[in-house]
């Protein structure tokens, strides 16, 4: 790295961009105290999305959002090496002995001043957590329990306290290097930050980093706001940075918007390569959410993977048009069961292709109303695919007589979703009666890059017609080129 050559990586841009925890966080965990390191933006934005945003963002995401969704906030005391709980339940991991041995090199690490082997300790403890998620999965537990699994409630339990106290005990440790991140990764495992901005007051530190040192809590305690979703990993501009502009230099970056895109499939196998530096351009661009379709059994399965690894983005489940005929009775079921997992916030992608025909209209159809049914079952939007060939309108016309049949903002419909949109009409394209029909039906209407092709003029009086809260929009990453590239071609390998 040289100043001259201009291969530097200027610290407003940096903290700018990772926030002074972030920051501070990286340097630290990329660069050994007292010693000289090779550093890279991309190196940098490997390890943000890998140990912040995947691994303690995604444990501490999944943790408390189970914790509320299954056990409504309450917080189980986590049992002790060799212990029971008060159910007769062991250990369901060796998350406390693992801890107890951490908690013993993270303190000689510090003392020898070895930063970045302190924090790696730590993360160790993250990683172990991670794999108690993969290996018990809550939410078939928490199904189990419904079913009136009595065992199963009890290792549910078991399994949420053992996360929580891993969460609190690594976000009380990391406190020294990430100050104003810790008080709220506490507060939202429901628990008091009882330090200083300097690190003075409060307990003896050691003390609260002993495996159990809190015993739980009641119904109700932990904390719920935000409609109960977990504080996650975000990178925003500074106020200082913005405040220090200078002619003299190129501006500090900060994300001109904020955005959400309704539908992109990073779940394509050609994202594998360079998934992290993918996501880390679209969060530094100011995307703060990402809708990751699956089109089917595969690729749905993969839009769950992705969630996992990206607490930020949120999985739909279904079968694409395109593959309506080839899809097996044990896929749907699949997709059926996948549905009711609490990282799946939509059905889809469904609905009808007329263009290219994949798959019989017959059994597009079935399909469809399979979707509708599930949508209504689960009270999670579908996500509709609609596509006639060019100057026609048979796919919107059976579209909307399907809405119909199923009675799609009607009945049932304005209960189980009191007020919000039941399908989204995905990368909207057709004619303007067409579009008023699905606006008047209550659905949103989302604009991907296919607005920007010749014939899709309409979509611009489309747009201005749809109410601002059922307006969205979307890449549809990797299926349409971005408009300055609109007549380039795009492949269908690993894409619906």
């Amino acid at each position: 790295m040289s100043k001259s050559r201009g291969n530097f990586l200027d610290p407003n841009d940096f903290v700018t961009a990772f926030g002074a925890d972030g920051a501070r966080y990286l340097v630290l965990r990329e660069v050994p105290f007292g010693r000289d390191a090779e550093v890279s933006w991309e190196s940098f934005v490997r390890r943000y999305n890998a140990d912040l945003a995947n691994d303690f963002g995604n444990l501490l995401n999944r943790t408390v959002s189970m914790t509320n969704r299954y056990l409504e906030g309450e917080r189980p005391a986590p049992t002790a090496e060799g212990q029971r709980d008060d159910a007769g339940v062991p250990p369901v991991s060796d998350l406390a002995s693992t801890w107890s041995r951490v908690l013993e090199r993270y303190r000689e690490r510090l003392e020898g001043c070895a930063l970045d082997d302190a924090l790696a300790e730590l993360w160790g403890v993250v990683g172990a957590a991670n794999k108690v998620v993969d290996a018990e999965q809550p939410w078939v537990l928490a199904k189990a329990v419904k079913d009136g699994d009595e065992i199963a409630a009890a290792r549910l339990r078991a399994v949420l306290g053992e996360l929580l106290e891993a969460c609190r005990l690594v976000g009380l440790a990391v406190a020294p290097f990430m100050p104003g991140v810790a008080p709220r990764v506490l507060a939202q495992l429901g628990y008091a930050f009882d330090y200083g901005a300097d690190g003075n007051g409060g307990p003896p530190i050691l003390e609260e980093l002993r495996w159990g040192a809190h015993g739980g809590s009641q119904a109700g305690s932990a904390h719920q706001s935000r409609s109960s979703r977990a504080w996650t990993w975000k990178w925003r501009p500074s106020p200082a940075a913005r405040r220090r502009p200078d002619p003299g230099r190129r501006p500090a970056y900060h994300a001109p918007v904020r955005l959400i895109d309704s539908h992109c499939h990073v779940n394509a196998d050609r994202f594998d390569a360079d998934l992290d530096l993918v996501l880390g351009g679209a969060r530094l661009a100011g995307v703060e959410r990402i809708l990751v379709p699956g089109w089917d059994r595969e690729s749905s399965e993969r839009a769950l993977d992705v969630t996992d690894r990206y607490p930020w983005l949120d999985a739909a489940v279904g079968i694409h048009p395109h593959d309506a005929a080839t899809a097996s009775a044990m896929d749907w079921t699949w997709i059926a069961g996948a549905a009711l997992d609490p990282r799946v916030a939509a059905v889809g992608e469904t609905g009808l292709d007329f263009d290219r025909v994949f798959s019989p209209i017959p059994d597009q159809l079935t399909n469809l109303r399979r979707h509708l049914e599930l949508a209504l079952a689960t009270g999670k939007p579908a996500i509709l695919h609609c596509r006639s060939a060019i100057g026609r309108r048979d796919a919107q016309d059976a579209l909307a007589e399907e809405l119909d049949r199923a009675e799609v903002g009607r009945g049932d419909w304005t209960s189980v979703f009191a007020g919000r949109p039941a399908a989204i009409i995905h990368s909207f394209s057709g004619p303007v009666d067409y579009a008023q029909a699905m606006i008047d039906r209550g659905l949103a209407i989302s604009f991907s890059g296919l607005v920007f092709r010749r014939g899709e003029e309409s979509s611009a009086e489309v747009a201005r017609m749809v109410p601002a809260d059922r307006v969205l929009i979307e890449t549809d990453s990797p299926s349409f080129p971005r408009p300055a590239h609109r007549d380039a071609g795009t492949s269908r390998s690993g894409s619906p």
